[in-house]
């Protein structure tokens, strides 16, 4: 399996003294990762290093195998689902979604060949003449959606895309998107605070805390065998025991799994 993106000793602070620091991770081809944590762990900072809207102060960026660390965004192989969907009001759909194709030089015909193609993808065909303010947050999502599938990014960037949902839709918005990764064999970095969220979802989840990964494994592998104290607190909930070393040791605790309630919710991943 070959490895479309990798991130080596990324590192960013910021003068609140938050950041990340020696980052270093491998996503591979059709490959859909989670970074996983709570707020201020550190995880949209790589996110936004990976997509070019930050410059980190160390480190660098490999996509496909090429250097992209000092590239904008815009020359990246990359692009990015915003939480804030990010369309133009005054734009229909059809145009928030041709605007990247027509910046590319894509002849009309096949720009309203690849738009209706997207919509349909997304589940909005016929959507082309609609506006923004027309559209449901889960609709406006789905648009946002197919605006970066339709730049055939190397690497899809998604930051919290469904946190404004509804638990429903937000439930239907992971169905589609892994239906979507599925199908069309794309590589994604997630990122979420929600555990149900990535446990559903990903091929794997980078666990984050204070700016450095806690864990990267399969969603099994990091519910069943969390590696440090932090990882088992975060994940789902157990009880702890005082006890000695070995396998499972957390600086001298050692944790047995008694009770596990986190609801996993959607298809899991989960062989």
């Amino acid at each position: 399996m070959s490895v479309q993106l990798a991130v080596r000793g990324l590192t960013k602070r910021y003068k609140t003294g938050e950041g990340v620091t020696g980052i270093n991770l491998e996503v591979n081809k059709g490959e859909l990762v989670t970074l996983l944590g709570p707020s201020g762990c550190g995880k949209t900072t790589v996110l936004r290093g990976i997509g070019g809207f930050l410059e980190p102060d160390a480190g660098e960026i490999l996509i496909e195998g090429k250097r992209v660390t000092q590239l904008p965004p815009e020359k990246r192989p990359t692009s990015m689902v915003f939480q804030s969907y990010n369309l133009w009001p005054h734009m229909s759909v059809y145009d928030n979604l041709a605007f990247g194709l027509k910046i590319r030089g894509m002849p009309k015909a096949d720009i309203k060949s690849a738009v209706s193609d997207a919509l349909r993808l997304v589940r909005l065909p016929g959507a082309e003449k609609k506006y923004p303010t027309q559209l449901s947050g889960g609709q406006q999502q789905r648009v946002a959606l197919a605006r970066s599938l339709l730049l055939k990014p190397a690497v899809l960037l998604l930051d919290e895309p469904f946190s404004a949902l509804d638990a429903k839709l937000r439930h239907e918005m992971r169905e589609e998107l892994r239906d979507i990764q599925t199908q069309k064999g794309l590589t994604m970095v997630f990122v979420t605070h929600d555990q149900e969220e990535a446990l559903s979802l990903s091929d794997r989840i980078i666990v984050m805390n204070h700016g450095h990964i806690e864990q990267i494994a399969p969603p099994q592998r990091i519910y069943n065998e969390p590696e440090t104290l932090y990882v088992a607190q975060f994940i789902g909930k157990m009880n702890f025991f005082g006890g000695g070393g070995g396998r499972g040791a957390y600086s001298g605790r050692r944790a047995v799994v008694a009770e596990r309630e986190a609801s996993l919710g959607g298809r899991s991943r989960w062989p």
